[in-house]
């Protein structure tokens, strides 16, 4: 018996806007940054070859963490939520999505309203019920966290709210039940694939907590978008996947948990061609809770 989750991350996918008042907000600069810069590197082909594949794996979770629009518009959240239907619709279980800091670009009203549908469309039953959440599923506790919001301009950071760092001291501060293992799902990497802090500018004010958290094993696995390159950084206390861009570098993050065992096993797909996804490198950890 395993528990199977199909991970993806920032598709980016963008549309116009359709508004004047996007010429007065930080949408402008981001429109503009898709449209000289990251067009070139989308390909929606990835993403449409990607839910046959996954109906393959048989996931039991589905999971997104985060950046399905450039600038966090309603026409571009209408479409992502209908691509990624097809891949949502392969999970056996249930999807989850948590937002990154694209989606939640900008203050304005119709943005945020957007966001609060998507959120509520990919969730499933817990669709509604906001930020943070847990999610359990034969001895996996899954952590849900909302770590973005509006930032300036130059930025493209996150913050974790202080009722979501209490609600996580809550519960990475309890005693783990046996055979009990724990997975933080959030936007950000809490450090680059080797090693070293994110940019300011680019990374999760309240990082400093979670890396305490993972000093201590209160968290076994935490999978991550954001960094457009796919990467697995393992250490003594956690394994942090990150799944890249699906749109721009064609991976998706294939984790298995074994309940027996309380260990995890990772590997990636590829979806950057039209063959069969080969399996690339993975491996195995043990939870800190089976120790």
């Amino acid at each position: 018996m395993r528990v199977r989750i199909a991970h993806f991350s920032d598709l980016h996918l963008w549309r116009s806007p359709g508004t004047w008042r996007a010429l007065l907000d930080k949408r402008a600069l981001g429109c503009a940054n898709h449209l000289l810069r990251r067009r070139r590197h989308v390909q929606i082909s990835r993403l449409e070859r990607a839910a046959a594949r996954m109906a393959a794996l048989a996931p039991d979770w589905v999971v997104c963490t985060g950046d399905l629009t450039t600038t966090g518009s309603p026409a571009e959240f209408e479409a992502a939520c209908e691509a990624v239907k097809p891949l949502m619709a392969t999970a056996l279980r249930g999807s989850i999505y948590v937002p990154g800091n694209h989606d939640a670009y900008v203050r304005d009203v119709t943005c945020r309203r957007a966001l609060a549908e998507a959120c509520a469309a990919l969730n499933g039953d817990r669709g509604t019920d906001g930020f943070p959440q847990e999610v359990t599923d034969r001895g996996l506790r899954m952590l849900l966290l909302d770590e973005a919001g509006p930032s300036a301009p130059w930025q493209s950071s996150g913050r974790l709210k202080p009722d979501t760092m209490h609600w996580l001291g809550e519960k990475l501060g309890a005693p783990r039940r046996d055979g009990e293992a724990r997975i933080l799902v959030g936007h950000f990497p809490l450090l680059r694939a080797d090693g070293r802090e994110l940019s300011r500018r680019r990374r999760l004010a309240g990082a400093e907590e979670l890396v305490r958290f993972r000093e201590s094993g209160a968290y076994d696995v935490a999978l991550c978008g954001h960094i457009h390159q796919a990467f697995r950084r393992d250490d003594s206390a956690c394994m942090e996947l990150c799944a890249g861009s699906l749109t721009m570098e064609g991976k998706i993050n294939v984790l298995d948990f074994f309940p027996e065992s309380c260990t995890f096993s990772q590997f990636w797909l590829d979806m950057s061609d039209d063959q069969p996804s080969p399996v690339l490198a993975g491996g195995q950890v043990s939870a800190t809770g089976a120790r």
